[in-house]
Parts: C-alpha cells; sequence; structure tokens
C-alpha cells in the first residue's frame, strides 16, 4: 500500500526479499510504504531502509536506490550499507529522501503549469506525449507546429509569472 503522499518515514513489514541481477542488489518487497514508484515520466524515490534489532538498535541498513512498479507491487532497489538485509515478515523502517522528492515534487507541478501555458499561448490541441520528471530537472515532450523564439519566451515568461505568485498548490488521487 503506497502511503507516500501522507508519510515521508514508517514503519513495515517486508513480503519479500529477492536477489538482484547484479549480486549486490536486493529487491524488497513491503506491506506498505511511503516510496513513490516510477511511472508517468517521473522517477522513483530513493532513502534508506533499516532493519531494527531485538533491541532496537539497528542490525542492517538498506540503501533505496530506485523504487519500481510491477503490476500492483512496489519493489524497493537497494543495496547493503552494512549489517545484515532484512528478512521476510521482519518489521523494517524506511525513510525517503525528502529533500529529493521535494525537488522531484516542484518539477511534477511545474510540468503542469507548463501544459496549462502551451494550451493559453499556443494551442488547445496542444496534448503532453511524454516527460521526464526528476530531481535535477523535467522535460516535456508535446504535440504541436514547432515553437517560435517568440512562443518560447512567452511561454517562459508566463510559466515563471505562475511559480513566482506561490500559489498553493492541492492534490487529488484518481483512478
Amino acid at each position: 500500500k503506497f502511503l507516500g503522499y501522507d508519510f515521508f518515514e514508517l514503519e513495515a513489514v517486508v513480503k519479500e526479499v529477492i536477489p538482484g541481477k547484479d549480486g549486490k542488489e536486493l529487491n524488497v518487497i513491503l506491506d506498505r510504504s511511503p516510496f513513490y514508484a516510477e511511472m508517468g515520466g517521473q522517477v522513483g524515490d530513493r532513502g534508506l531502509l533499516h532493519v531494527p534489532g531485538h533491541d532496537r538498535t539497528e542490525v542492517g541498513q538498506l540503501r533505496i536506490t530506485d523504487t519500481q512498479k510491477r503490476g500492483t507491487v512496489f519493489v524497493h532497489r537497494a543495496q547493503l550499507v552494512e549489517g545484515r538485509a532484512p528478512e521476510p515478515g521482519e518489521a523494517v523502517r524506511v525513510s525517503i529522501d525528502i529533500n529529493r522528492r521535494q525537488a522531484i515534487q516542484r518539477h511534477h507541478t511545474v510540468t503542469h503549469i507548463l501544459h496549462w501555458a502551451l494550451h493559453e499561448l499556443v494551442s488547445r490541441d496542444a496534448a503532453q506525449k511524454g516527460s521526464y520528471v526528476g530531481p535535477d530537472k523535467l522535460t516535456f515532450d508535446f504535440s504541436s507546429a514547432a515553437l517560435t523564439k517568440q512562443q518560447v519566451r512567452d511561454v517562459e515568461k508566463l510559466v515563471n509569472e505562475k511559480v513566482v505568485e506561490g500559489s498553493s498548490v492541492s492534490w487529488t488521487e484518481i483512478p
């Protein structure tokens, strides 16, 4: 179950640990997760998985390097940092890289603003055809005739004006 809209960190139960292709990677499946899986052009979350011992001291730590969705299952691709890997049935503590997630969220929001600006200034028929949304940048592929240099400047200006407004952002989860 994905809980990443409400939690950045939580306890989860390990359902399965599957060795990765290179022998150093582990694929960890949890009963619930705050990690957003890669989809719709948006990259998956990264973070940490802590394996607590019986006295709540840490006996293992894994770095989650990517999160992928396979059917209805979120697969946390991980590398062992220290100690031991978790075992199925074991409770673990997981936390996302919050700064990275927030950078991705900002770029995700800007893709929506960019799409709106294209409709306002270029064509109501401009349709998104693909994108990349990561912590470092975003790309936005769309159907339209090539933009003139003036259209590019106008779209950039309108997008930047909306960003500077600092309007609140909300979300609704739909199927």
